[in-house]
């Protein structure tokens, strides 16, 4: 495969992404931390108790949920974190003339779109599961 050099708006252009990819990286931290001091510092009762109209949710319900919003925060940190790897990655390598940074850089964007793919994946066969699911146990049992 041939080497490809990149044109002074190409630069100008992954060098405004990168500014763009290292700004939702940080805000991506930021909301993580938000999201988890949220979580752990919400006590048992606003999820068990006397405001929910439907009853209280046993202990183990409250604990599957925390665990469900950490799982999902915890995603979304790698995220942010490709993301701001590539913003920084590319902003310094497209300042230091530095085919390898560029390199490496991408390297991580390439592992964000991945990840958004593999999440994708999952969501879409839970969705999948979520609809059949229902009709199986319905064939199933009688009604």
């Amino acid at each position: 495969m041939p080497d490809i050099t990149f044109t002074r708006n190409a630069q100008l252009h992954l060098q405004q992404a990168g500014k763009w990819a290292s700004f939702l990286g940080i805000a991506g931290f930021v909301f993580c931390a938000i999201i988890l001091f949220f979580v752990l510092m919400e006590p048992a009762g606003a999820f068990t108790g006397s405001n929910i109209s439907v009853g209280a949710l046993p202990i183990i319900a409250v604990i599957l949920i925390k665990g469900v919003y950490i799982l999902l925060n915890l995603v979304y940190f790698f995220f942010s974190l490709y993301l701001y790897q590539f913003g920084t990655g590319v902003k310094k390598g497209i300042a230091a003339v530095n085919s390898i940074g560029i390199e490496e850089a991408l390297g991580k964007l390439k592992s964000y779109f991945k990840l958004f793919g593999m999440f994708i994946i999952t969501g879409l066969a839970l969705c999948i599961l979520m609809l059949v699911i229902p009709l199986i146990v319905s064939t199933i049992m009688p009604h």
